[in-house]
């Protein structure tokens, strides 16, 4: 979107009084100084005033604080104004040798600082009381139109901003006329007769995304009457959806996503992947030494296995792990039995994690198969990358094949991902492994061809 069109959620006056507010507690700071050390003049210090005023003005700014929409929760504003001054006053400290000399410059920017955090965090309370207890006549007249659901959580919510509005009427979409309700039957002809009645500036439209084509004809109305329209859709499906609007020139794009990392969680988990990947082929590179030509002397063949899996969204791949027995009936030998009882035959799907077919914790591995004979449910698994350990490893054995139940495992696994959980799932299953417990193994069949049949090996 535009700049033309994003500034008019832009709340001007906010800002403007930051800046005064600035301006103030820099008299304020001059003064304090020269009443307890030494008579300063208004531009001594002038470069604290105007780099401060920088760095806070745009940390609210990046911060949405300056946004109309933006929740205003009184905790939330005091936890930004004082994350913006002491960034601000962290900048001037660094600066303060350089522009300044005495220990003087720093008991000024002691003194800024507390003047600052009063001062501001006061203004915002006032703001955000008088905003609440206003009662302007020119506050936005609108007439809300959707289900009663949609509308009142809409309502809920906009009072936590500062994009305030009145209510000149509703149109109910999802209410039936009684006995004796003098209701229209059409919602056209009860939002044209409100708009009669009414003086009305905007009408906001709170209905889910589904039933957007039963709002096209009092669209097309509201744009016949040059009425401003929102539509607050609700694109909430379940609860385990998420929604994001972000704009492509000045298209607007609605984002739906059941499962899915945003770009900051998806780096940081990418980055550990890198870093546990690099130290397990480390490990790897110095257990081969042995283990190689063990594999050689009691098995003979290729030291490694290699089977098509299904990574991320049906990406093939192929999945390595040591060999440990020579073939489907035959026994298996002493290296085969450590390898397995140890999960040191894992240890080359670390190379997998570093290509990025898998990820240090994830979905459970899904051999390849024709994505056709796919279920849902099975696809559903494959919304983020098979992992080395993930929730799956630690289910009863009676639920491994449950594809269901997995696939709600990875949705909550998505939906509550932070890096501490996965530091501990991955600290759970090195306990399991030390453990030798048996019934927790990643795939217990590696060496059969499994690349015709489709299954949850764990």
């Amino acid at each position: 979107m535009s700049w033309n069109h994003r500034k008019s959620f832009i709340n001007i006056p906010q800002i403007l009084l930051d800046a005064f507010c600035l301006i103030l507690i820099y008299g304020l700071a001059v003064m304090l100084i020269g009443e307890l050390f030494r008579p300063v003049s208004m531009t001594e210090y002038l470069w604290v005033l105007i780099l401060f005023g920088m760095v806070y003005l745009f940390m609210m700014y990046t911060s949405e604080m300056y946004h109309r929409t933006t929740f205003t929760y009184q905790d939330r504003t005091l936890r930004y104004v004082l994350k913006a001054c002491f960034s601000a006053s962290l900048l001037c400290l660094v600066m303060m040798p350089f522009a300044s000399t005495g220990i003087t410059g720093y008991d000024f920017l002691m003194l800024f600082l507390l003047a600052a955090l009063v001062v501001l965090c006061t203004q915002y309370l006032i703001v955000q009381e008088l905003r609440l207890s206003s009662q302007s006549k020119w506050r936005k007249r609108a007439v809300l139109v959707g289900y009663s659901e949609n509308i009142q959580e809409y309502l809920y919510y906009i009072k936590k901003t500062s994009f305030q509005v009145e209510t000149a009427g509703y149109v109910l979409l999802d209410r039936k006329p009684g006995a004796g309700d003098k209701r229209d039957s059409d919602p056209v002809d009860e939002l044209v007769s409100i708009l009669r009645k009414n003086v009305v500036d905007e009408i906001i439209f709170a209905v889910p995304g589904s039933q957007f084509e039963e709002i096209r004809p009092l669209i097309a109305k509201c744009r016949e009457r040059g009425l401003t329209i929102r539509i607050t859709m609700d694109l909430m499906n379940s609860y385990d959806t998420r929604s994001t609007v972000h704009w492509v020139g000045t298209i607007p794009v609605f984002t739906l996503q059941q499962a899915g990392l945003n770009d900051f969680q998806s780096f940081v988990k990418r980055t550990m992947d890198i870093i546990g990947a690099l130290l397990g082929l480390a490990f790897l590179a110095v257990a081969s030494v042995v283990i190689v030509p063990m594999i050689r002397l009691q098995i003979g063949g290729p030291v490694f296995v290699q089977r098509p899996y299904i990574s991320i969204n049906g990406r093939p791949f192929t999945l390595y792990w040591f060999r440990t027995s020579s073939g489907k009936d035959a026994p298996v030998p002493l290296i085969g039995r450590i390898l397995k009882s140890t999960g040191l035959d894992h240890l080359p799907m670390f190379w997998n994690v570093l290509k990025g077919d898998m990820s240090l914790v994830g979905s459970v591995p899904v051999p390849a198969v024709d994505l056709d004979l796919l279920t849902n449910e099975q696809f559903r698994n494959f919304c983020i990358r098979p992992g080395l350990t993930g929730t799956w490893r630690f289910v009863e054995n009676d639920r491994k094949n449950d594809e269901r139940y997995l696939t709600e495992l990875n949705m909550e696994y998505v939906n509550k991902w932070s890096l501490s959980r996965d530091l501990w799932l991955l600290f759970k299953t090195m306990i399991v492994v030390l453990a030798r417990k048996s019934n927790l193994r990643l795939l217990d069949r590696l060496d059969q061809n499994q690349s015709a049949e489709f299954g949850y090996y764990l």
